[in-house]
């Protein structure tokens, strides 16, 4: 619908009071059924669901609403029986805002954010990133998915502001839907905000300062945000509806809302359902035993003295003296003794308590784990996982629901930083990219503008719930090892992916990195020889292995090569390197020009009186030269 604007004695047409029609009404939406139930829904995530009861957990009367920091000096017994669940509780134990907590942190806890990609498109994906870190969103989004979680339901704005981009949280009981742009995407083509609020200010006729109420009105549609001015609750005493005139209007004219509407649980109402929905009387139940269990196990640290003694006796006795250092006259007849609770009574207390909390958490797919007890048993990712399964399938909807509603956003802020390229309209820090020099492979920080890229093909990469341990670490890269052994059964590249994604990192990344590495272990090597081939000496290179091992490699250069045999001569012949030992030449062979080898003595006998061969084959298998001088070798012809 659009909005229509009232005829008004102002000048300018965008102060003008504005009419949304009969069926839109500030006071009526506040006490709308719809705005009840998502209070009372949000009011267990926030502990204030027992704030409107008048008795407290003894019996007395409190004034209602919330404490105040003034505490009561007096309270007097209620002249009507309450019975304990509409009594305050004396003890309140937050489970409804512990799940909703824990689901939060879930999503969006520590390492559990997503990651923004547009498929062969960087620089979109590195803008996106961009926006999300300029525009604190993953801060904005744990509030939206502790009020979403609490009620149902929750909305989120954005907008550009001097270049800044900002996105907002808004509850959903305050959010009124004019008309829907898609009904079923849940997609709102005109939204309103209105709630009231506390504004402290100067009252002349009292002389102090009264806190006094206003209306907030905020409105979005598919061409301009609209603030309203701040209209008083009360004027002369009664409650009036507000005058909306505009204070504050921003053309866009991007075609789309900038709103986002996010269902916590899919539901077939425009509100979707909380973390515990249907548990509330559970809580309260819950509240008192804990308030039951608090309030006797208190009074029996305090136990009541009994003395069996006459009524006159004791009513001649002022005060009664206790403790070791006194002493109680009762008489021959008379008797004394503390009153106390028995201990079963708190264990069946306790008992109950536990059963009662652990109902509640298995219905709402909540695990609560003691951290300490993880941390001691170093229990592996596996096990967690299979620990967390009910909690996992839970939020695995969630990152659906809210994922989607991310996409939406970031999708619209990439779209109009896209179409208004040209005006600067987002300004963003400069990207750094580390570009290694082709000369030395060094990273070199290079600072350039980010642009938002070309893409619309928008997905989300979340990560796993659960980080691998050490322990699971190991386990898998020796598993990945063993299958790219002997008998391989994966790929390399499919076994480093596979150990990439065990260490939490990127495996497409990760790969081209170690191809790079091995590129640049290969130029370093060929560089090494070619240098030891030219200068002529010998090189070595020693590469790290597994277990502490080391590969050493050695080129030698041709400075170290033996030089080649003269004509007509071949390795392995007397006089040459290589010869066998004992042939001329070689190495424990005889000297050249005759005469016994060094030290004398004469050959050694073969056994059994065998005589040598007296002119063996030189070099052949068990030659014996024998002693005394040897012919020369005639020249060949």
């Amino acid at each position: 619908m659009a909005y229509a604007v009232e005829p008004h004695a102002v000048d300018n047409p965008a102060h003008s009071p504005v009419n949304f029609g009969s069926g839109f009404s500030a006071r009526t939406l506040l006490n709308s059924e719809r705005f009840q139930m998502l209070q009372r829904r949000e009011s267990f995530a926030e502990c204030t669901q027992h704030h409107h009861k008048l008795v407290d957990f003894d019996g007395n009367l409190r004034a209602p609403g919330p404490p105040t920091s003034v505490p009561m000096f007096s309270a007097a017994p209620a002249p009507f029986f309450a019975p304990l669940s509409q009594r305050y509780p004396r003890a309140q134990y937050p489970l409804a805002k512990l799940i909703d907590r824990a689901f939060s942190s879930m999503l969006f806890g520590e390492d559990r954010t997503p990651k923004f990609s547009y498929p062969g498109d960087d620089d979109a994906s590195d803008f996106a990133e961009a926006l999300a870190t300029s525009s604190d969103l993953w801060a904005k989004l744990f509030q939206a998915r502790n009020w979403g979680g609490g009620c149902g339901t929750v909305g989120l704005s954005w907008c550009y502001n001097e270049g800044k981009p900002r996105v907002e949280v808004h509850r959903a009981k305050h959010l009124f839907v004019h008309e829907w742009a898609d009904r079923q995407e849940l997609v709102p083509a005109e939204v309103s905000e209105v709630y009231t609020y506390p504004f402290e200010e100067w009252d002349e006729k009292k002389q102090k300062f009264v806190m006094n109420w206003y209306w907030y009105h905020r409105y979005w549609d598919a061409d301009r945000d609209i603030l309203f001015q701040a209209c008083p609750v009360r004027v002369d005493g009664k409650v009036v509806e507000p005058v909306w005139i505009p204070e504050e209007v921003v053309e866009h004219g991007d075609g789309a809302a900038h709103f986002i509407w996010i269902q916590n649980i899919p539901h077939d109402e425009i509100d979707g359902l909380p973390d515990y929905d249907g548990q509330y009387d559970d809580f309260n139940d819950l509240d008192v035993v804990y308030s039951v269990l608090t309030r006797g196990t208190t009074l029996n640290l305090d136990p009541t003295l009994v003395l069996k003694m006459d009524p006159a006796l004791l009513a001649m006795s002022r005060t009664i003296a206790k403790g070791s250092d006194n002493a109680l006259k009762v008489g021959a007849d008379g008797d004394a003794h503390y009153l106390e609770i028995s201990g079963t009574s708190v264990t069946a207390g306790l008992a109950l308590f536990e059963a009662k909390k652990a109902a509640i958490l298995e219905v709402a797919q909540c695990i609560l784990a003691d951290p300490n007890e993880m941390a001691v048993s170093g229990i592996s990712s596996i096990a967690l996982k299979i620990i967390y399964a009910p909690m996992l399938a839970a939020a695995n909807v969630l990152r659906s629901t809210y994922g989607k509603g991310i996409k939406q956003l970031i999708g619209q802020m990439m779209r109009v930083a896209r179409d208004r390229e040209d005006e600067e309209i987002v300004k963003l820090p400069p990207r750094v990219k580390n570009e290694p020099d082709p000369q030395t492979g060094e990273k070199q920080e290079e600072l350039e503008d980010r642009n938002p890229g070309e893409s619309e093909d928008l997905d989300l990469k979340w990560p796993q719930y659960f980080q691998a341990t050490a322990t699971d670490r190991t386990a898998e890269v020796a598993s990945l090892s063993t299958a790219v052994g002997a008998k391989q059964i994966l790929s390399v590249q499919t076994a480093n992916e596979e150990a990439a994604k065990a260490y939490g990192r990127d495996a497409s990344e990760e790969w081209k990195r170690l191809q790079i590495e091995k590129q640049s272990d290969h130029e370093t090597a060929a560089a090494a020889f070619a240098d030891a081939d030219a200068g002529g000496r010998t090189v070595e290179m020693q590469k790290s292995l597994p277990d502490e091992g080391h590969l050493k490699i050695t080129s030698t250069g041709e400075a170290d090569k033996p030089p080649p045999p003269p004509p007509g001569m071949h390795p392995g012949m007397p006089g040459m390197p290589g010869a066998p030992p004992g042939t001329l030449g070689a190495p424990g062979g005889a000297p050249p020009g005759g005469g016994a080898p060094p030290g004398g003595g004469g050959a050694p006998k073969p056994p059994g009186g065998a005589q040598a061969p007296a002119n063996p084959v030189p070099g052949a298998p068990g030659a014996k030269y024998p002693i005394g001088p040897l012919k020369a070798p005639k020249p060949p012809k």
